[in-house]
């Protein structure tokens, strides 16, 4: 019986894991990472768009933040032979900070239906996000 309720719980959990990747790609965005420990009360989301936008929500010794930044690669001429190498440019657009984890992912969830590259109903990033708390 044990056996049969983990089985359950793990593809539960990666259906959860499943819908909110899905649901990011339907909006444009992709999940390029996904911690959270209620326990400890940390959380480290990362998500990016095509175009480079980067949006990381942090959480940890009780404040939560959220981070948007544009990461854009440069081809540059660098040394004395002036090869040309790309370069990593990353611009800060703001940060924004919240109460705790659960109004992060509100503002999180908002923020990534917002800018979604696509039309999309409202409200269709909540549950998917609601799935990284179970």
């Amino acid at each position: 019986m044990s056996q049969l309720s983990t089985t359950a719980t793990d593809i539960l959990t990666t259906t959860a894991q499943r819908t909110l990747v899905h649901t990011l790609e339907r909006l444009g965005w992709s999940l390029t990472s996904a911690e959270v420990d209620l326990v400890t009360n940390t959380a480290r989301i990362e998500l990016r768009r095509v175009d480079g936008l980067l949006v990381t929500l942090d959480a940890r010794n009780g404040t939560v933040s959220i981070t948007r930044e544009r990461v854009r690669v440069e081809v540059k001429r660098m040394g004395r032979d002036r090869y040309r190498a790309e370069v990593l440019r990353t611009d800060f657009l703001g940060r924004t900070r919240h109460e705790g984890i659960r109004s992060g992912l509100r503002a999180l969830a908002n923020y990534v239906e917002d800018n979604a590259t696509t039309a999309a109903p409202r409200f269709t990033a909540r549950p998917a996000f609601a799935a990284l708390l179970a």
